[in-house]
């Protein structure tokens, strides 16, 4: 098994999965794994012209442990 963006982004169980932004101005939302992220360009809202001005997003499997997340389950991390 190849354990790639592929896998995860088509991945019946894992490309449900949120992951939140981090960093956004003005808050951060949510999007899926499956959903188009890539093509997200949310600004960061960052002052300094030389930290990242794009907002990323964070996908932490071990969070589901500590946190609900939509599309989260304990038995993705037994996977």
């Amino acid at each position: 098994k190849t354990w790639d963006c592929d896998f995860f982004k088509t991945d019946p169980e894992f490309k449900k999965a949120a992951m939140n932004h981090q960093y956004a101005a003005g808050g951060g939302g949510m999007a899926k794994l499956g959903d188009d992220w890539q093509s997200d360009k949310t600004a960061s809202g960052a002052k300094n012209e030389t930290a990242p001005q794009i907002a990323p997003f964070y996908w932490g499997i071990k969070d589901v442990q500590f946190e609900k997340r939509p599309g989260w389950n304990m038995a993705m991390l037994q996977r």
